[in-house]
């Protein structure tokens, strides 16, 4: 690699590292992390940080460029020596090596220091640009998955097809996120700025936790508590609002009119716990590239498969769309998960390039 790209790599970890990259930026970064999977694990060591802090980030900071610096020097002659010395830095406090670690971690906490300087100047110029810069917005969407650190230290995870928006004034006064799609928020605690997530359908208002809001306009609404507390309500009933427990889910669902519902925003609630399968959690499965399904009608498993397999669904008859299914699928094999749905309770399907006709 040569040094013009790897500044270009180091540069782009700082600006994700300060909050201060775009949408562009980071897709820009995720690509490039593909195309040289070593920088991806020094990557996965700066995003345990909230952002660039000197005092409480630079020495671990410094081991981690430290570490890659070196691997990179030895590429192609010890690898495995050098992976080892690799995770040795990274969990050790500093013990004396060789005189060329001691210069790489120099060197690095120099380049560490440049680019504080330079995100610094960034963040200046942005804030001063006042009252137009205020009225703009960081987006992050994506086709695929994806991960983010937002300026606050909050980690989110994007699920295909997902849309994340925050003002450019995100974390002064207030901590508020727009999602369209499905998303995982790791929050980090701050009792002075509530972390509010605004849908569709609802808003939630965290303190410090973790959750997953799922939010497609063609799906169910859902929230669901892993760690600590959330409250949320309807957007159009502010005032009545639920509380929820760790292992709770709540679902928001539009009733069809034509069966009774007296309009469109007669929304029903409705809060249960979270049934796992095994090992896996059905509401966060995703993340690990599975789909899990829990006693689930087909047309719900459907919408799944057409956001995971970008493909289209039709339906010849009813007979088949409230048929349930129970199962956890690694999401690589569109066939291979038709063929066991089959297996366990018979559909008559047919799967033609980005096509599925269900009989």
């Amino acid at each position: 690699m040569n040094k013009e790209l790897q500044d270009k790599l180091y540069s782009l970890m700082a600006l994700k590292m300060s909050g201060s990259a775009d949408f562009g930026q980071l897709q820009e970064l995720e690509r490039l992390l593909k195309l040289y999977p070593d920088f991806q694990r020094l990557d996965d060591v700066l995003d345990q940080f909230p952002g660039i802090n000197e005092s409480a980030t630079k020495d671990i900071t410094d081991q981690a460029f430290a570490a890659q610096y070196v691997k990179m020097l030895y590429a192609g002659q010890e690898h495995n020596n050098i992976a080892n010395a690799h995770d040795e830095i990274l969990i050790s406090k500093r013990k004396p090596r060789l005189v060329l670690l001691k210069f790489a971690a120099v060197a690095a906490s120099l380049f560490v220091m440049i680019l504080i300087v330079r995100t610094t100047l960034f963040s200046d110029r942005e804030s001063r640009t006042s009252d137009k810069a205020a009225a703009q917005t960081n987006t992050a969407a994506t086709n695929g998955k994806s991960k983010l650190t937002l300026p606050d230290g909050t980690l989110v995870y994007l699920n295909a097809n997902s849309h994340l928006e925050y003002g450019q004034d995100f974390n002064t006064t207030s901590r508020d996120v727009v999602l369209t799609g499905e998303a995982f928020f790791d929050v980090a605690h701050n009792a002075d700025k509530p972390f509010i997530v605004h849908t569709a359908k609802a808003t939630i208002r965290v303190l410090g936790t973790r959750f997953n809001v799922k939010n497609y306009s063609d799906a169910t609404w859902e929230a669901t508590l892993l760690q600590g507390k959330i409250e949320m309500y309807l957007t159009n009933k502010p005032k009545n609002k639920l509380t929820l427990e760790p292992s709770q889910k709540v679902s928001v669902s539009v009733p069809d009119i034509k069966q009774g519902a007296s309009s469109a925003d007669d929304f029903k609630i409705s809060v249960t716990k979270i049934k796992p399968l095994k090992n896996d959690i059905v509401e966060t499965a995703w993340m690990e590239d599975k789909l899990v399904f829990v006693d689930q009608p087909l047309h719900i498993i459907i919408k799944d498969l057409e956001r995971v397999f970008g493909i289209n669904v039709y339906f010849k008859s009813d007979k088949a769309r409230d048929k349930k299914y129970t199962g956890a699928f690694k999401n690589d094999n569109l066939q291979q998960i038709l063929e066991i749905l089959d297996l366990s309770n018979p559909i008559d399907y047919e799967l033609k390039d980005d096509q599925l006709i269900i009989q």
